[in-house]
């Protein structure tokens, strides 16, 4: 059985690389668009939270040991959701966001 442990929250040199690279991404894709034209601002716009998301969620880093983790959800009921980051090397579960979803499937 895994340990159960909270997943410690981002850092500030982190969070604001995060930011800086999906700034630097936003202002590319209006670059990008500008010299395009119109018809390829719906997609353009759709690269930003893909690119931010992809990094943000999926693929983070065990604090313990640096490997990657394995992201899943666990549904406790039919509409509360915990997200849940499994280290494979360590054998820890960090525990993400917790909260309900919007349908109940």
């Amino acid at each position: 059985m895994n340990l159960e442990r909270p997943l410690p929250p981002v850092s500030f040199k982190k969070g604001a690389l995060l930011v800086s690279c999906t700034l630097c991404v936003a202002t590319l894709l209006v670059w990008l668009g500008v010299k395009r034209g119109t018809e390829a601002w719906p997609a353009l716009l759709l690269v930003i939270p893909i690119v931010a998301g992809y990094f943000y969620i999926y693929r983070r880093r065990c604090p313990q040991c640096g490997g990657r983790l394995v992201f899943r959800n666990e549904f406790v009921t039919s509409t509360y959701v915990r997200c849940l980051y499994d280290c494979p090397h360590c054998k820890i579960t960090w525990t993400g966001f917790e909260g309900e979803t919007a349908d109940a499937s």
